[in-house]
């Protein structure tokens, strides 16, 4: 909930909760990398070209699939970024959502 603060006789603004850092997955990056190379391929061409199950293919677009050395080699093939570049990625948005989950439990 907003309060409202007095910062003079006739000025009255509100504090705002902080909002959440979003944090990006390695399936962000892959969705942008998509777009920006005009490919416009659906789940499922994705998943052929990964030479994955289009319910994987989903998955690791959502961030829900974590990111191993054989899909990171397969992204390396079809996108032509490199597997390190995927490995790293996917430890950093592992890393935050883990420090997220610790902060929430307090």
């Amino acid at each position: 909930m907003t309060r409202p603060k007095t910062m003079s006789s006739n000025v009255t603004w509100f504090e705002m909760p902080e909002q959440e850092e979003k944090i990006i997955s390695p399936g962000d990056t892959i969705r942008s990398l998509l777009n920006d190379k005009s490919l416009k391929w659906t789940t499922a061409v994705f998943a052929e070209h990964m030479g994955i199950t289009t319910a994987d293919a989903f998955d690791l677009l959502e961030g829900n699939l974590p990111l191993t050395d054989e899909i990171a080699q397969k992204l390396d093939d079809c996108l032509n970024v490199p597997a390190a570049f995927w490995l790293a990625e996917e430890k950093v948005y592992r890393d935050k959502l883990e420090a997220r989950r610790a902060a929430f439990r307090g």
